[in-house]
């Protein structure tokens, strides 16, 4: 402000830029109005890297382009002051406290800027001349002030005063300060403190800028007590005190230790001011020798005393953000542009602290340099009810794990492993050793895994370093590694006399109920990345193993979702059939993923995966992964004839049933058809049916030859479409709309089998065409009507006439077969067939959501059966 270099001073100017030249100064307008200074230098917390921030209040007047080198020419001397190992930042405001930065908090950071501030040049605040108790009156004060030339403007600068702090800046100021809590854990909870104190009292709030000048006005200049960090703490330790909340104060007090940065279980000869204070402090707190050599030895500190620091700095934090949450809450009319901040805020808080199973919780939060062990030592221990994995930084045997207690313990070897590795326990010097016990673990096995580890997630990658776009939206898998069978070998398993009683049936087979190619999969332990940084480990075991896992990968990556496929890696390291076992489940996740995730099947696709003598049909559907098991492929078959909410195809796994009709016909599959297909062998035919929505059906009858096999059908399927037609015309298109059509096709197949033992050809047949009415045909209809217990009892009809249900009984069936037999020429006994069905009474045809023409099938089969019977004991 008014600046003007001597001749001395151009003089070194010219030294370091000769071609500078000094340009006329006396018309400029000035540009800079005050230098001012804040941090430690000067205060209790100085260390030898000084951290100064530097505030630079520039002219109003300023275009855009001044402010903008103005800018640059302070991150230069950022850089420049780096050099010097000094931490400088520059803050960059006009004559109304207004920053060019954004979110700038102004009363919060001029109530800072008040209380920490040293003028280094230019004008003085005029803030300090207004007295305390005239802070009320600050405005008309400052115009008494001016009007009687008791100050002149160009000797002052009027930021204002500080006045009842909006709602918004605490919320502002909260999202801030906590967003950076995992770096500056202990300078966190001491600001963020200071925010909670401001928060209980407003808007009646004693903020510390208005007691450090009443102090100053009252001549209470003892500079250790006005010293900005021992207002601070003073502040909280009576705020803390008053609730009685002392293990909170003990947090603090080590935050306020750790900041001084003094050690005071080091003897000092010439002991600085601040030490000197800080001893002070600590004998008023009552703290012993042994607590401050503890206290020093942080850099020393070991995983176990590095966790227990951390519960209490997690609980200190989150405990802040709830206030600030329920803060928010309560003023949300005030706050409600920054309430999204507040909720990304949580879910950040959330990915960093909150504990969740199987969830890996990164320690070191800037307590401890390093947590690196030069050896650990893996073993099998009995805790509560099971057995689980510990981990030790000492060689022990098996019968000392009672007494020792480990580092950390898990079901999941991996998630040990990924413990040690993302907390800097282990690197790749660390040597890692297992102690012998009822397991098939090796030393070799154990590097592979940290090894497979440290490459798929190398230490500074970006998949746990999100950015914070990434908590906009709902966290997503990044990446998925899958360990299978670890610790554990088949082949040892199998032979164990209780190999039977222990399950060991989740084996994979690539060719067929006899194949020999077999491959356990005991268990299988994944470790998931996802787009907020959080590391998952899950571990499942046991006969259903595989089975959880696609579920749980199903579960997590929903089908319908628009989350991008993370990266899969499966591994595989025990010493029987390793490569094979990770090639074959890498092959069906590779295969699983083109079923569900690539868009070209529906979500509700069944896939059939074979695992050895069992047979599961996986299906994604309102929401969850089903599971449902079949013991052969006749059950399989009653499974897939279920009903469907819409059209569902059938995916074969590429080694399950590989040379079975079943497999060979449900690519043919298509939605809105009804496709029939029949395989001859010798004097019997295997009809396949598949209706609109994909429900299968199967049976087997006498075969003459093929139209005698399927006229009888296609009439019934025909009738049973006119049916559905026309009820959901009336029942949902409305009546007149000219719309009385069967929109379903219905197609034909032959199945054929030119080589044995290989998959059959599926070739389209052709139904002979019957234009010619057959008015003398001899028809059986069958009308359904809702019996006892809900279930449906049939009135059939022979050529007109009427059998009632209720009128015969038991004997409905034989008394149908006596009429049929009465109808044919002496002799002749063969099968008759129901060529049309109304099920309209049972509710099956009003529109509803699960009609399908695979019900009409289903029952025209049960009467059919029932039909023939009786005629093969009348015929006898």
């Amino acid at each position: 402000c008014k600046y003007q270099p001597s001749g001395a001073e151009v003089q070194k100017i010219h030294h370091l830029a000769p071609s500078f030249t000094m340009q006329d100064t006396k018309s400029n307008k000035e540009q800079l109005l005050g230098l001012y200074i804040t941090g430690d230098c000067g205060t209790l917390i100085e260390s030898p890297q000084q951290n100064l921030i530097v505030w630079v209040c520039h002219a109003d007047n300023l275009g855009a382009n001044e402010i903008s080198h103005l800018n640059r020419k302070c991150g230069l001397i950022e850089e420049w002051a780096k050099s010097l190992d000094l931490k400088v930042k520059f803050r960059i405001f006009d004559s109304k406290f207004v920053s060019t930065q954004k979110n700038s908090l102004h009363y919060l950071e001029l109530d800072l800027f008040y209380r920490t501030s040293v003028l280094v040049a230019g004008r003085m605040p005029l803030w300090w001349v207004i007295p305390p108790q005239e802070e009320h009156r600050y405005e008309q004060y400052a115009s008494i002030l001016r009007h009687k030339n008791f100050v002149a403007d160009e000797d002052v600068i009027d930021f204002g005063a500080v006045a009842t702090v909006p709602q918004n800046e605490f919320v502002v100021n909260g999202v801030e300060l906590l967003s950076y809590s995992y770096q500056t854990p202990y300078e966190t909870c001491i600001k963020q403190l200071v925010s909670e104190i401001y928060i209980s009292e407003w808007p009646k709030t004693d903020l510390l800028s208005r007691l450090y000048k009443e102090a100053v006005y009252n001549d209470e200049l003892d500079l250790d007590a006005i010293d900005p960090y021992v207002m601070v703490y003073r502040r909280i330790e009576k705020y803390l005190t008053n609730r009685q909340e002392l293990n909170r104060l003990e947090l603090i007090r080590r935050c306020f230790y750790y900041q001084i940065g003094k050690e005071l279980s080091q003897y000092s000869s010439n002991p600085t001011w601040q030490r000197k204070y800080l001893e002070k402090l600590v004998e008023d707190w009552r703290w012993s020798k042994d607590k401050l050599k503890e206290l020093d030895s942080r850099q020393q500190w070991r995983a176990a005393k590095v966790k227990s620091e951390r519960l209490e700095l997690v609980r200190e934090l989150t405990a802040s953000y709830r206030f600030l949450l329920e803060f928010a809450r309560k003023n949300r009319e005030a706050v409600y542009l920054y309430l999204n901040d507040v909720h990304i805020l949580g879910r950040k808080l959330y990915s960093w602290y909150e504990r969740k199973a199987g969830k890996v919780d990164l320690l070191n939060l800037d307590i401890t340099p390093s947590l690196l062990e030069k050896n650990l030592y893996f073993c099998q221990v009995s805790h509560r009810t099971q057995t689980v994995w510990a981990v030790y930084s000492e060689a022990i045997s098996q019968r000392d794990t009672p007494n020792v207690q480990p580092l950390r313990r898990s079901e999941s070897l991996v998630e040990l492993v990924s413990w040690c590795y993302f907390n800097g326990v282990a690197n790749a010097s660390t040597k890692l050793s297992v102690i012998e016990g009822e397991h098939q673990l090796t030393d070799a096995e154990l590097r592979k895994v940290f090894n497979t580890l440290e490459g798929a997630l190398p230490a500074g990658t970006k998949l746990l370093k999100p950015n914070h776009n990434a908590f906009n939206q709902p966290a997503m898998p990044t990446s998925l590694q899958f360990f299978v069978n670890v610790g554990a070998d088949p082949a040892v398993e199998m032979k164990k006399k209780d190999g039977r009683r222990l399950g060991i049936t989740n084996v994979f087979n690539y060719n067929g109920f006899n194949g020999k190619r077999d491959h356990a999969v005991l268990n299988i332990e994944s470790v998931l990345t996802n787009s907020w940084g959080e590391i998952i480990c899950k571990r499942f075991q046991g006969p259903l193993a595989l089975l959880n896992c696609i579920n749980d990968f199903m579960q997590t990556l929903p089908p319908n979702s628009e989350a991008t496929q993370p990266a899969l890696k499966i591994h595989c390291f025990c010493n029987t059939q390793a490569e094979a076992t990770a090639k074959r489940i890498q092959e069906l996740f590779r295969d699983l993923t083109s079923c569900y995730y690539t868009g070209t099947m529906p979500t509700s696709t069944r896939y059939i995966l074979q695992m050895k003598d069992q047979l599961f049909i996986i299906q994604y559907e309102n929401g969850k992964t089903q599971f449902k098991g079949a013991r052969n492929e006749a059950e399989l078959v009653k499974r897939l004839g279920q009903n469907q909410s819409q059209f569902s195809p059938i995916i074969f796994d590429r080694h399950a049933l590989p040379n079975s009709a079943l497999a060979a016909i449900c690519p043919t599959m298509r939605p809105n058809m009804v496709q029939i297909y029949f395989e001859v062998n010798d004097k019997t035919a295997t009809v396949y049916f598949i209706d609109e929505r994909g429900s299968v059906l199967s049976y087997t009858q006498p075969f003459l030859d093929a139209p005698s096999l399927l006229n009888p059908i296609d009439t019934f399927i025909q009738s049973a479409l006119y049916r559905q037609s026309a009820s959901e015309t009336i029942s949902s298109k409305g009546v007149g709309d000219g719309r009385y059509f069967i929109e379903t096709q219905v197609q034909y197949f032959e199945i054929q089998r030119p080589v044995a033992d290989q998959p059959p050809k599926i070739v389209p047949y052709t139904l002979p065409s019957r234009l010619m009415a057959q008015h003398d045909a001899f028809s059986v209809q069958a009308i359904a009507e809702l019996g006892p217990h809900n279930k449906p009892i049939f009135n059939i009809y022979c050529d007109q006439n009427e059998f009632s249900a209720a009128d015969w009984g038991q004997g409905l069936y034989p008394a149908v077969a006596r009429f049929i037999l009465s109808r044919r020429k002496s002799g002749e006994n063969y099968p008759c067939y129901v060529s049309d069905l109304d099920l309209s009474s049972m509710g099956i045809t009003t529109g509803a959501s699960n009609t399908q023409t695979v019900d009409y099938l289903r029952y025209k089969l049960e009467i059919d059966t029932a039909i023939n019977e009786a005629l093969k004991l009348q015929g006898n």
